[in-house]
């Protein structure tokens, strides 16, 4: 016999969308904090520490932890 339990789509769905909620969470709060500690937002303290091509890494890693967040908006559950 298995131990292992199986998970449905709509579980998978829920428990991503949770981790990604905290995920953000997390996020908003660093930069909350940095904000207040600084007197500058993170994209001006990103343009003014890091060379031009991990900008545009970064750049590329928020468009796509924006597609991610919008990917189980549009999942049907059926």
């Amino acid at each position: 016999m298995s131990q292992w339990k199986q998970i449905s789509k709509q579980e998978l769905t829920t428990d991503m969308s949770y981790f990604g909620l905290i995920f953000a969470l997390i996020t908003q709060s660093l930069a909350a904090n940095l904000g207040v500690s600084t007197g500058k937002h993170l994209a001006e303290l990103c343009k003014a520490e890091y060379p031009q091509y991990v900008k545009y890494f970064l750049w590329l890693l928020a468009e796509i932890a924006v597609i991610a967040a919008d990917i189980p908006e549009g999942m049907p559950l059926n």
